[in-house]
């Protein structure tokens, strides 16, 4: 082998797979003891102290991220692959801690900011169909309110001691709560970001001469720290009972 840069031609990379085709790999159905690989581990690390990747680099494998997509087939594969048992986390959980830390990072941010906005459109597409699915049938109910939605608004009703009316219908579109000229909207990420109903619910209650707050509670454990939050903003709006 010369030494140097040496960049192997399309035609010699022909005749190796050529070569090596029908042949059983050596390590087939081995396993490395735990010290060997630790052994790697550690030799890997060493030999990647002080190494540092140019920019140049950097651009290329993002171009090269950007630009590569795997074929319908290979994807088919990929998935037959990680089904059931053959799947690395089969039988597995995660615990409370490591859900916890998952849970944080994706807390307070867009579906976009976490998965990028390809993929962000693409699960909000299959959110989208699959409660069409549900609603048809009759897994979902329509208007059934969430239970971060339902304890928010009987904490707020305990609070202030008032009571919130429920599933106020206007113009075909049902809202969260009503207090007299004021109706209420928990909102989450989850179902929020699908398509602009909420932009139409905010014409509609504008029309009436209604007064729309939107409070974004994304599961029954942020009620509390929501309200907390709103605090003040919730006083001035329940605490008038007689307007």
């Amino acid at each position: 082998m010369p030494t140097g840069e040496y960049i192997r031609t399309a035609s010699h990379k022909r005749k190796i797979s050529e070569s090596l085709k029908g042949r059983v790999p050596w390590i087939k159905g081995l396993h490395h003891s735990e010290e060997t690989k630790k052994k790697i581990s550690v030799s890997v690390s060493k030999a990647l102290i002080g190494h540092v990747v140019t920019e140049e680099t950097k651009n290329k494998l993002r171009i090269i991220k950007s630009t590569f997509r795997h074929t319908k087939e290979t994807k088919e594969k990929m998935s037959e692959s990680r089904k059931g048992i053959k799947n690395s986390f089969y039988g597995k959980t995660h615990t409370q801690a490591v859900r916890q830390k998952l849970r944080e990072l994706k807390l307070g941010k867009t579906y976009e900011e976490i998965y990028g906005k390809e993929k962000a459109n693409a699960k909000k597409l299959k959110m989208k169909n699959s409660m069409i699915s549900g609603i048809k049938y009759g897994k979902i109910k329509i208007n059934n309110p969430s239970k971060s939605c339902v304890e928010f608004l009987n904490k707020l009703e305990n609070m202030f001691d008032v009571k919130i009316e429920r599933e106020i219908q206007l113009s075909g579109k049902f809202y969260d709560g009503k207090f007299n000229n004021i109706l209420i909207e928990v909102d989450s990420d989850y179902w929020h970001n699908i398509n602009k109903t909420d932009d139409i619910k905010n014409e509609i209650a504008k029309n009436n001469n209604f007064i729309l707050y939107r409070f974004k509670v994304n599961g029954i454990k942020e009620v509390d720290a929501v309200i907390n939050k709103n605090l003040d903003a919730l006083k001035n709006i329940l605490e008038n009972k007689n307007e």
